[in-house]
C-alpha cells in the first residue's frame, strides 16, 4: 500500500512536490555528532524512536554510539527488528494476548526489553514467552510525577490502587485518533469518559457510581473527527456481532499531494 514518493534523487530541493517531510542531512549528522561527543564514556544513549519512525535513522543513531532504539508500541518494534536493529527496548507496559505473542515471537529474533508495572501483567508476560520458548529483559516502570504509568516508589501497591481506581489509561492518544473537533467519546460504557490524551495515551476518568475497566479491558472510542482519524491507519477492521468479517486496506492514506 505505499504511495509514490514526493521526490527522486538528484532532485533539486525547488523540485520537490509538497507537501513534503524535508530532513536536512548536514543538521541531522551534526546532531548525531553532538549527542556521542557529549555523553561518550557516562551513559548508554538509547535514542527512541516514536518521534522519526525509520530503520534508516536507528541504523545511524546505533552507528553513532546508541546501544539500540526504544519504541512506544509492539508495531514500532517490529519495523524497527525488520529493519535490522538488534536491541530494542519497548518503553511501555504491553497487555493482551495479542500483542503480547507478537512481542514474544520478536524477542526471538532481537534482544527486546519491556517496562512493567504490575505484577499480574508480568506474570501474563512470563507465560507468553514460555509458550513462545522467549526471552524478554523486564524494566520496572517508576511513576516520576506524570500521573500514568508507573509503580510509585516507596509505596507501589497503595500508588498503584490509587491510580486505578481514579484514571482506566488506554494505549489510544493523539497518534491514534484526531481530537481537534473534541476528545473521543467511550461507546456504550455510562459513566465513562475520555478527558484529555498525550501522543500515546489517553486517560480515562470514571464517574462515581460507574463501573471501571478492568486492566487491559478493550474499551470502543468514538472518534471526534472521522477524516484525520482514518489517515492514521492503515486498516479498516470490519466487524459484525463482535466477530472481525473483513479486513479493508485503506490505500489512499497518506495521499496528501
Amino acid at each position: 500500500m505505499s504511495v509514490r514518493a514526493p521526490a527522486v534523487v538528484g532532485m533539486r530541493l525547488e523540485e520537490v512536490d509538497t507537501p513534503a517531510l524535508i530532513l536536512d542531512l548536514g543538521a541531522f549528522e551534526t546532531n548525531l555528532r553532538r549527542l556521542s561527543d557529549a555523553v561518550s564514556g557516562r551513559v548508554r544513549v538509547r535514542a527512541h524512536a516514536k518521534t522519526h519512525k525509520c530503520p534508516e535513522i536507528a541504523r545511524r543513531q546505533v552507528a553513532a554510539g546508541a546501544v539500540g532504539v526504544c519504541c512506544q508500541k509492539v508495531s514500532e518494534a517490529e519495523a524497527m527488528v525488520e529493519g535490522g536493529i538488534a536491541d530494542v527496548l519497548v518503553s511501555n507496559e504491553v497487555v493482551g494476548r495479542g500483542k503480547l505473542e507478537r512481542l514474544a515471537a520478536l524477542a526471538k529474533r532481537a534482544r527486546l526489553g519491556v517496562c512493567a508495572d504490575d505484577a499480574e501483567k508480568v506474570r501474563e508476560l512470563e507465560s507468553a514467552m514460555k509458550r513462545a520458548g522467549a526471552r524478554i529483559d523486564v524494566h520496572v516502570e517508576l511513576e516520576i510525577g506524570m500521573h500514568r504509568c508507573g509503580v510509585a516508589p516507596g509505596e507501589p501497591a497503595v500508588a498503584l490502587a490509587r491510580a486505578i481506581a481514579d484514571l482506566a489509561i488506554v494505549d489510544a492518544g493523539l497518534k491514534a485518533s484526531s481530537v481537534d473537533s473534541g476528545m473521543p467519546g467511550v461507546w456504550q460504557r455510562p459513566g465513562l469518559a475520555y478527558t484529555r490524551a498525550s501522543d500515546e495515551h489517553g486517560w480515562v476518568e470514571i464517574a462515581a457510581g460507574a463501573a471501571p475497566p478492568g486492566l487491559g479491558d478493550k474499551l470502543l472510542l468514538v472518534p471526534g473527527h472521522c477524516d484525520p482519524t482514518v489517515n492514521l491507519y492503515d486498516w479498516y477492521v470490519c466487524v459484525r456481532g463482535g466477530v472481525v468479517e473483513a479486513l479493508w486496506p485503506i490505500t489512499a492514506r497518506g495521499a496528501v499531494y
